[in-house]
């Protein structure tokens, strides 16, 4: 058989913008608008929400308050614990435009999206949807 008529296993090496391309394409786009929308619900909580002070919080379970930080803190930014205790509570208050609570389903769908968003930014070890991981 001539070499001309032989196939090709592979592609030509690719480019880093096409790599780039590949990598951007790989999430579908539905995630992608998933992951923005519930990164924003959080982000409204914590703009919308009266007191921000985790020392000025109810405390149900008598954790120690002192090490954590204020909801003013970017979300990628939070320490686990502090994450743990502002997502407890953003859990309980979500609503959607109407004031009702959204079902169970879509906060779990919003949590994943946040995870989503901490995991591409460098924050895998917080991994709130694992049983394991706490305080």
């Amino acid at each position: 058989m001539a070499s001309s008529c032989k196939k090709r296993r592979f592609r030509d090496p690719q480019s880093v913008e096409r790599s780039i391309d590949n990598v951007r394409n790989a999430i579908p786009q539905t995630t992608r608008y998933k992951n923005r929308w519930g990164v924003r619900i959080f982000e409204d909580s914590q703009s919308g929400r009266e007191n921000k002070v985790v020392m000025c919080e109810s405390n149900p379970f008598s954790l120690d308050l002192q090490n954590l930080q204020n909801l003013e803190t970017e979300l990628c930014s939070m320490t686990a614990r502090t994450l743990n205790f502002w997502l407890i509570k953003f859990v309980q208050e979500v609503c959607d435009k109407d004031g009702k609570p959204y079902p169970g389903r879509t906060v779990y769908q919003i949590i994943c999206s946040l995870k989503r968003h901490l995991d591409k930014n460098g924050r895998a070890e917080a991994n709130m949807l694992n049983a394991n991981n706490h305080w």
